[in-house]
């Protein structure tokens, strides 16, 4: 089991180091893992930076991944739209992947 959380770039401010951000992602993940998970799997963590949809769609035809669990925030604005608009990181990943994608609203 693969754990990945990608940072856009521009969303990090200049003076935060890029390895302060890493190091703090890489621990809420492990956070979010019950110790009992590693009896029935060895979870790897996984922090990057770049385009979101981009990096999770390159680690899982990497790691030839059976199954992508995505995270997704509660849509905003126009009721329902988020997942009809062409730009959204769960819309590109949903279109391009090569194996299933499980949304969770979280």
């Amino acid at each position: 089991m693969t754990i990945l959380h990608v940072v856009q770039k521009a969303g990090v401010p200049d003076f935060i180091r890029p390895d302060e951000v890493e190091a703090s992602a890489a621990q809420q993940m492990r956070d979010l893992v019950p110790e009992a998970a590693e009896l029935w799997c060895e979870p790897h963590y996984a922090v990057g930076q770049g385009e979101p949809a981009e990096a999770i769609l390159e680690a899982a035809n990497k790691r030839k991944s059976d199954l992508i669990v995505l995270g997704v925030r509660k849509p905003g604005g126009i009721p329902g739209a988020a997942s009809h608009l062409p730009f959204g990181v769960a819309h590109k990943v949903i279109a391009h992947a090569v194996c299933p994608v499980l949304t969770v609203r979280g």
